[in-house]
């Protein structure tokens, strides 16, 4: 029987996420071939799998179970999504909560109030034009040609326009999110635009050394709250390897699994 609206089969630890066997079991459950379920599981993260046939979300949840990996079944209308970020450029950390400004009101976030930790090292494409001068030797190619002059004068024009010429480079930024009870609220770091004087003699030369030590240092008083796999690695000093997302939707929809996985 087909259901009004859609399911989502969703892990119920971090701890869980183990990607070679959650990929088998979706992969034998479902149909989809191994490395497509391995390559939807990078991305959609403990979001197993979306279905609008609620006896197929049943049955994979079942086929989990079989091998001791517990998950749960998710109405897509019950769904929580973390709150539209504010920005931070300078922000202090307290015994008690984080002092910070807003459109330039003093605000505080009580320690308490926060319910999920998520930091990571993101790989951007950034795009960037430039305009590149005429092509100096278009005059000097025209006479070799022996074109007629009609053309000669069309080609020299459209060869002598300035150019736009588009570049991609991949750049690594830092992200750090803190969500909170507090009217929904959701704060966001972003390593090379933030104020790291709140470090104090702690404060480094590079921009993630200083990040680092500022998420390590905001978890010190967290250590009750979910975490996602990139703050957990840069507690345990491995930032290099299991910190990284290939894309910022990697990182948000690996908070999106935790969202629906701490208390309401």
């Amino acid at each position: 029987m087909t259901a009004e609206g859609s399911y989502f089969v969703v892990l119920n630890s971090i701890d869980h996420f183990d990607l070679p066997a959650l990929a088998d079991i979706l992969s034998r459950t479902s149909g989809i071939h191994r490395m497509d379920a391995t390559t939807q599981l990078k991305h959609s993260w403990g979001l197993l799998y979306k279905t609008d046939v609620i006896e197929e979300a049943e049955e994979l949840q079942q086929a989990f179970g079989q091998i001791e990996i517990e998950t749960f079944v998710l109405p897509a209308s019950r769904l929580r999504k973390p709150p539209q970020p504010i920005v931070l450029r300078k922000a202090v950390p307290k015994a008690d909560g984080l002092a910070f400004q807003d459109k330039g009101y003093d605000k505080f976030l009580k320690w308490s109030s926060v319910i999920l930790l998520c930091a990571g090292e993101i790989e951007e494409i950034l795009r960037t034009t430039e305009r590149l001068p005429p092509n100096g030797k278009v005059k000097k190619w025209l006479f070799r040609t022996g074109l007629t002059p009609i053309t000669a004068v069309a080609i020299q024009h459209e060869r002598s326009k300035t150019r736009e010429v588009t570049k991609h480079r991949s750049e690594s930024r830092y992200y750090l999110d803190l969500i909170a009870t507090d009217d929904c609220d959701s704060l966001r770091i972003i390593g090379d635009s933030f104020d790291y004087s709140c470090l104090g003699s702690k404060m480094a030369y590079n921009v993630l050394n200083n990040f680092k030590t500022l998420a390590v240092d905001i978890a010190k008083y967290l250590t009750y709250v979910t975490k996602n796999q990139g703050m957990r690695a840069m507690e345990a000093q491995t930032i290099a390897q299991g910190s990284k997302y290939g894309s910022l939707d990697d990182f948000e929809n690996e908070k999106l699994w935790l969202m629906q996985l701490t208390p309401d």
